[in-house]
């Protein structure tokens, strides 16, 4: 692969990242990710499992995790006060 193009898809990942980071309480689909980043699903799909090594549903909902982990524990830490 040229190193322009992936670059690219480098780019095109950070950006779904970020999206989804920023969407994480809405519902999330990899078609409407797609749809947002200009690419098919099969691609995208595929592309993002080669970058970060899960699926699209597989990477929302560990993220979903860590964020509830994140509030619960800031929480709890906030009434030990």
């Amino acid at each position: 692969m040229k190193e322009e193009t992936t670059y690219g898809h480098q780019e095109l990942i950070n950006q779904a990242i970020d999206y989804i980071h920023t969407h994480l309480h809405q519902t999330l689909s990899s078609e409407m990710l797609a749809m947002e980043m200009n690419m098919s699903v099969y691609h995208f799909h595929r592309l993002f499992k080669s970058y970060l090594q899960e699926t699209i549903s597989a990477y929302i909902t560990r993220q979903r995790m860590e964020r509830a982990v994140t509030v619960s524990y800031t929480h709890l830490r906030a009434h030990e006060t």
